[in-house]
Parts: C-alpha cells; sequence; structure tokens
C-alpha cells in the first residue's frame, strides 16, 4: 500500500475514532504531534490543557494515551515509539 493510501486511511480512522472532520498529515510528522493535535482539536484547548487531560493517572496524559490508541491501530505497539514518524510506523506496518 502506498504512502498517500496510509495517510488517507489514518485521516479515515482519526475522523471516525475522535469525530474529527480533517487533519492535516505529513509523512514526517512524529506520532506524539499527531496525537496533541487530535486532542487540541477534540478537546478544544492548547498544547498545556492537552496534557493535563490524563486517564486513570496523570502519567497518562491524553496525548500519549492516543499515541498508544493509533499505535495499536496500525501496527504493533511493541515496536512503535511516540517519536516514530508517521513513515516510519507505516514502514513497521509492512514488516
Amino acid at each position: 500500500m502506498s504512502y498517500k493510501k496510509m495517510l488517507k486511511k489514518m485521516r479515515k480512522y482519526i475522523q471516525k475514532e475522535f469525530d474529527i472532520n480533517y487533519i492535516d498529515l505529513k509523512l514526517d510528522d512524529k506520532l506524539i504531534n499527531v496525537a496533541e493535535r487530535i486532542v487540541i482539536k477534540s478537546e478544544n484547548c492548547n498544547l498545556e490543557e492537552a496534557y493535563k487531560k490524563w486517564i486513570l493517572s496523570p502519567n497518562l496524559h491524553l496525548p500519549g494515551w492516543i499515541s498508544f490508541y493509533i499505535a495499536d491501530e496500525f501496527t504493533n505497539r511493541e515496536k512503535v515509539n511516540k517519536e516514530d514518524t508517521l513513515k516510519e510506523i507505516f514502514d513497521k506496518m509492512e514488516k
């Protein structure tokens, strides 16, 4: 599958899961940055506020949780680091 198709698939996934109409994605975007943008858009907050939102404990902030969630959907999350770019994630999908 081409990178263009994979980006389109990820956009559709984000739209479905997080109810965001459109999010600009590029292959060199880091997973954590994509997750931050999702939180900012979906929660209508700024970056600082996004990291103050957490699930179960303050160590599980919402951007990190969303990174984990996306990684789990697109590849084996054990192979993914939140600092990986989308291109790196897509490359891991094919292996």
